[in-house]
């Protein structure tokens, strides 16, 4: 399977504003984080998740001297409890995933703590050059359910997958035409 870069986007944490209350930093804080198995970016084993994503925030956590139970939350599920005040800070996040009006009214970012690109993968010998994003306007386009990708009116057919592994599997047997993926997803894959 051959690669091409895409776009890159930057995880930050974002927060309440309530966030910048020191005593806040006292208390017990619930966080939700990831809730699937994502290797390299979050692993699941058990109730114990790891990963990169996890493995930073964590230590982000400590410096600030911030104590957090983390727990496992749907992606939908967490944004909501953001919106709504029941966790103060989300986790590896991208400003440009958070757009709802009343997430703008509510979050802040830190500055980035990880960078990563998501990435073309094409299926064995089938590359093909994508210069600009009207290459994909008669190809099938396999992508993260649930995610949006900027450019995206432009893909002939957007299929939709589950998880970044079904995603690879996919397109490593030719079903769809590209695929888009993180770039450390890939590479672990």
């Amino acid at each position: 399977m051959k690669t091409a870069n895409q776009w890159t986007a930057a995880f930050a944490l974002s927060f309440l504003s309530a966030l910048l209350s020191p005593q806040l930093c006292a208390e017990q804080l619930t966080i939700p984080v990831h809730d699937r198995h994502q290797p390299p970016l979050v692993i699941m084993d058990g109730d114990n998740q790891r990963g990169i994503y996890i493995d930073l925030f964590r230590e982000i956590l400590k410096i600030a001297k911030i104590d957090a139970t983390l727990v496992s939350t749907p992606k939908k599920r967490a944004r909501i409890m953001f919106e709504e005040g029941e966790s103060v800070i989300s986790c590896c996040d991208n400003p440009a995933w958070r757009t709802r009006p009343k997430e703008q009214q509510v979050q802040m970012f830190s500055d980035p703590f990880y960078t990563t690109r998501d990435v073309f993968v094409f299926p064995a010998d089938k590359d093909f050059m994508i210069n600009d994003l009207s290459a994909l306007t008669d190809k099938s386009v396999a992508v993260i359910r649930g995610y949006g990708y900027r450019g995206s009116e432009w893909f002939g057919e957007r299929v939709d997958l589950g998880s970044e592994s079904e995603l690879l599997a996919f397109v490593a047997l030719g079903r769809a035409d590209v695929g888009i993926v993180n770039e450390d997803v890939a590479t672990r894959w």
